[in-house]
């Protein structure tokens, strides 16, 4: 993550970068011990209906 913010940050020259990820994978978590925090959802985002499979 660090090498991610320093590529976004001097390479690209990104003010900002969003991150997307699912709920319930886990990853709440995992970014949130990285010192990210959620700044919202998106209402039409695609749920999966069967296990590996995406509408």
């Amino acid at each position: 993550m660090r090498q991610l913010r320093k590529i976004a940050r001097d390479e690209i020259e990104l003010e900002q970068l969003h991150l997307a990820a699912r709920q319930g994978e886990g990853l709440e978590d995992f970014y949130s011990r990285l010192g990210r925090r959620e700044v919202g959802r998106s209402p039409c985002a695609s749920h999966p209906t069967t296990p590996g499979t995406r509408s």
